[in-house]
């Protein structure tokens, strides 16, 4: 299957280019992708094309990875068709943009803000052809709400890339290259706002929903093994025994203080978890920094896993990102980078009451060591077919599993470390119940979240950040808590009955791939 998935991520890098340098393949960095109703229909075609040269489902598995992988995309374009209702087209040009400056992946400065000018002179062809994409009467208000906010974001992105040109001292025809990109892109975006607010904003009535059926077919293509019922009804279960896990580590804290619960106790909690915070932002990247360093050596110190020497960089999260990015996210080192290193994004809050230690630790745990960053970064070397593999259940699900793995173990100790991590099991429980029903239409956008905010203690603009999300990506948000009981019953199968030891399942595991669980039994049982 070499040949198959070589050809696979060939044509992935020639659709998507912000994809191709992301993961270091520097052919396509002046390039953008094609946003118009023709381009999606080129690479459905091209997915079918490949789809076709793949033998019979049920022999050979790297085969089936694949078709997995691309049965899904195309499902994406022909079925969900999201690109049809979602005119934020701003964020995608933004995300050409920004893993150029995060992730350089061996480019000098210079290639890369030629490549930055590249992509941005080339916003207004790209703007105007995404835009005929959209048909305004199908794209649900909230929607255009969020595409707003992005182009509001714009000026945050081009000053960053001036500031970035700046550093590199260009000169001379560099220097008014990006100039020029620069001018044309903030000119290009200000007649995408224009767009917005006078042909889609006030004929925007599509829903954010895409419906039970719709539903329940995302399901099967992911291979995901259960229904939404199924899926629904086990979310149930995990709030109400989190809900509970929750209250009790709270009283624990407070009584750790010598603090009675009160009426509120898992607030108080949360305020009395929050008091011991950095001093300032600077302080906050330096506890993240701390943070990596320790999970880091405590996974190899304990042997949970074989750690590849792979450096994990903390960056502020850019300012066009934050009202999608609440808390925090990684970003992978990408597969053919000659320099490979992982990104950490923070999102700032002006009150760093936002930054308790104890979050900061369980936070880490899940977007470094041994979370992304540890799955990531094996995924480099996997055979090609399986990485291009990105099962959301996996990658969501091995993540949060790492949480409960580095408390078992003694990582997560204090009672504020166990509260958090409950408080954020909580949170991933709740997605199930939110994904579910925000894609089904069963629960309202405001009701998503005043849950956020009762049940989590969100402020109202994490808790508005995090239900826009969901909405945008149907199916995934469920994937954290559910691919975390899948692994942990895969290591109920394969450590506790004594197959192999936990180390050795995890390694296999992550050298894998990340698959859909049906395709990961097979894969282990190989």
């Amino acid at each position: 299957m070499d040949d198959a998935a070589e050809a696979v991520a060939q044509a992935f890098a020639k659709w998507w280019p912000a994809w191709a340098s992301d993961q270091g393949l520097t052919a396509h960095d002046a390039r953008l992708a094609d946003p118009s109703p023709e381009g999606y229909a080129r690479v459905a075609e091209g997915l079918r094309e490949l789809l076709a040269r793949l033998p019979p489902e049920g022999g050979d598995l790297d085969a089936d990875v694949l078709r997995q992988v691309l049965e899904e995309e195309l499902f994406g374009i022909e079925e969900l068709a999201l690109h049809r209702r979602d005119p934020d087209l701003a964020r995608d040009l933004f995300d050409h943009v920004f893993g150029l400056l995060a992730k350089p992946a061996g480019r000098s400065p210079r290639d890369a803000l030629a490549a930055v000018a590249a992509r941005l002179a080339a916003a207004p062809a790209f703007l105007e052809a995404g835009r005929r994409r959209v048909a305004p009467d199908e794209a649900p208000r909230l929607w255009v709400e969020v595409a707003l906010e992005s182009v509001a974001e714009a000026p945050a992105l081009l000053a960053a890339v001036e500031a970035a040109g700046e550093a590199a001292a260009l000169g001379g025809d560099e220097a008014r290259a990006l100039s020029r990109a620069v001018a044309l892109a903030r000119d290009a975006l200000a007649a995408h706002e224009a767009w917005l607010r006078s042909d889609v904003l006030p004929h925007a009535r599509g829903a954010t929903k895409i419906g039970p059926e719709a539903f329940a077919r995302l399901l099967r293509v992911r291979r995901i093994g259960a229904d939404a019922a199924a899926i629904a009804a086990t979310g149930e279960r995990v709030i109400a025994r989190e809900t509970a896990r929750v209250h009790d580590l709270a009283v624990t804290v407070l009584a750790s203080r010598g603090r009675e619960p009160g009426a509120e106790p898992v607030a108080h909690a949360l305020a009395a978890v929050r008091e011991d915070r950095p001093a300032d932002f600077a302080a906050v990247l330096a506890t993240y920094d701390e943070a990596i360093a320790g999970s880091r050596a405590f996974v190899v110190d304990r042997g949970l896993a074989t750690a590849p020497d792979v450096p994990l960089r903390v960056v502020e999260t850019p300012a066009y990102l934050r009202h999608l990015i609440p808390f925090a996210a990684y970003l992978d080192p990408g597969r053919w980078s000659p320099r490979p290193e992982g990104v950490y994004l923070v999102t700032p809050k002006v009150d760093l009451a936002a930054f308790p230690r104890a979050e900061v630790r369980t936070t880490t745990v899940h977007e470094a060591w041994p979370g992304h960053h540890l799955q990531l970064s094996v995924a480099r070397s996997i055979p090609l077919g399986r990485f291009l593999a990105g099962a959301t259940e996996y990658i969501e699900g091995w993540a949060l599993y790492c949480e409960d793995l580095m408390l078992r173990h003694g990582f997560l100790t204090t009672p504020e470390e166990r509260f958090v991590q409950a408080k954020d099991s909580l949170w991933r429980a709740l997605r199930i119940r939110l994904d579910v029903g925000l894609a089904t239409g069963t629960i309202p956008f405001e009701a998503a979240v005043a849950q956020l905010v009762d049940a989590l203690g969100f402020s109202e603009a994490e808790a508005r950040a995090e239900a826009k999300r969901y909405t945008l990506e149907p199916g995934y948000n469920l994937s954290y808590m559910w691919g975390k009981l899948a692994f942990l019953d895969l290591r109920e199968r394969w450590v506790a009955s004594g197959r192999v030891d936990e180390r050795t399942f995890h390694d296999r595991v992550l050298a894998a791939g990340a698959l859909p669980f049906p395709l990961l039994e097979r894969a282990l049982e190989a």
